[in-house]
């Protein structure tokens, strides 16, 4: 069987903690049994001399394959599960099914999985159970979860309705166990557990701009860190920063573009000088949150850590104003020939450059996901568009540009946008992330064909 061999420094750790969670009172009859379960497994794997196959039965070898697969980093999975490249953690059917079949809540399965995958993760070192689980409440959601890193497996709607309308949080404190950030930068979990709820519960409920499309920019950055090479070369600091700024990106956001607020007079914009007055906004309000009592998750940063945290978060959000597209299009363009994809050779400055570029094509990628969720986005968009048109219409102002419900034609506007503002930008950034801008680019070619088709139609 190939693969890399089950790392015995793990094991005791690993048993530890599932012998902690065995003896909450709280876990129900079938609970306990799926816990002694797995735990029974490790202390014989432990225990053994060598590691052979095939002493193991048919459930053991199932979680050893499982294991295996999330060690070997930059492997290549089958055509047949995406052909993603990356350690996306996988967990076999006998280890769902042991959850599902029992009927447990499986965060359990989550901190399983994140415990294997991770040598020196957040789950090994704790001194209590809370600060290592991650709430998913249905073997479906654990599942999805568990598909965290896939570009074309992931479904944030799916997560939006098993989680319960939570699919932020569930992002967010996944990828932060992914990147086992809260070791690394002394994290305390239930304050980045409020800090990513008060900032979930801020969103508003837009057609577009809302929780939903948080989770889906936190995601797809999480792709590019797991699956292209760069990442490696990444801090944690700047890791942390990246997902924190997707997370918080939009939050508040009224559902109306910046040129509108401006236009009404809006006293947002007065605030911000009609300068990137959402994005503004969105930074506000997010390190407003952090200052409330018991949302302080930075609070071991050195100062001039949280300062380059700070500055670095601010610099990424305001970078996703589409006003200013075309200038960091054209920068990091040019950056990446100077400099060549190594980011390690990029100054300060330049990898600052890099980290905006990431987010901000993760904020424009929703049309480059498989055709059937990127219809969804592409409803959503529009409609939101619209109701802005129909507010403009009322007001006696000029319907801005994509926001007349009767004159835009959805399929000639979907081709332009694809061909002319997305399309370039993920070719821009393959020089960089090429794995996980193939397969957007990919996504690109099918959606173009799909409403080619439908403007023949119109």
């Amino acid at each position: 069987m190939d693969g890399s061999p089950l790392h015995r420094e793990i094991l005791a750790p690993s048993i530890e903690v599932l012998s902690r969670i065995q003896a909450d009172n709280q876990l129900s009859e079938s609970e306990q049994y799926a816990v002694s379960h797995l735990c029974n497994w490790l202390e014989e794997v432990d225990e053994a001399d060598d590691i052979d196959d095939k002493n193991l039965d048919e459930s053991a070898l199932s979680y050893l394959k499982s294991y295996r697969e999330s060690y070997s980093r930059r492997k290549p999975y089958p055509a047949d599960r995406g052909g993603v490249v990356g350690p996306t953690p996988r967990v076999k059917p006998t280890l769902l099914g042991m959850f599902d079949l029992r009927k447990t809540r499986t965060k359990l399965l989550v901190l399983v999985a994140f415990t294997l995958q991770l040598p020196q993760s957040l789950c090994l070192q704790t001194t209590s159970l809370r600060t290592c689980s991650l709430d998913v409440t249905t073997p479906h959601l654990a599942e999805e979860v568990l598909q965290i890193d896939n570009w074309n497996r992931f479904d944030v709607f799916q997560v939006g309705n098993l989680s319960k309308g939570k699919p932020l949080e569930t992002v967010t404190l996944a990828l932060f166990a992914r990147h086992d950030l809260l070791e690394k930068l002394k994290i305390p979990y239930d304050r980045l557990e409020k800090f990513v709820r008060d900032i979930e519960r801020a969103y508003n409920s837009n057609p577009y701009h809302n929780n939903i499309h948080a989770a889906d920019v936190t995601q797809t950055l999480g792709c590019f860190l797991a699956n292209d090479d760069f990442a490696q070369k990444l801090t944690d600091l700047e890791v942390a920063a990246m997902i924190f700024a997707t997370c918080i990106h939009d939050v508040g956001h009224p559902g109306v573009s910046n040129d509108f607020l401006v236009n009404t007079k809006n006293e947002t914009a007065l605030v911000y000088n009609d300068v990137s007055v959402n994005e503004n906004m969105h930074l506000a309000t997010a390190f407003k949150i952090l200052r409330r009592p018991g949302n302080d998750l930075w609070e071991h940063l050195s100062p001039d850590q949280f300062r380059f945290f700070r500055r670095t978060v601010i610099q990424i959000v305001l970078a996703t104003d589409m006003a200013g597209h075309s200038e960091l299009l054209q920068a990091f363009t040019a950056n990446l020939k100077l400099l060549g994809p190594d980011i390690e050779a990029w100054g300060a400055d330049q990898r600052n450059l890099a980290l905006r570029m990431c987010v901000h094509c993760a904020d424009i990628a929703n049309p480059a996901k498989p055709l059937p969720l990127a219809l969804q986005w592409t409803h959503r968009v529009v409609t939101e568009f619209f109701n802005q048109g129909d507010a403009e219409r009322k007001r006696g102002m000029p319907v801005s540009a994509l926001c007349d419900r009767e004159k835009v034609e959805v399929p000639k506007s979907q081709v332009a946008f694809l061909t002319y503002v997305v399309k370039p930008t993920f070719e821009a950034l393959k020089g960089l992330a090429p794995v996980t801008a193939g397969y957007a680019l990919d996504n690109i070619e099918t959606a173009v064909r799909h409403w080619e088709q439908q403007v023949e139609l119109l």
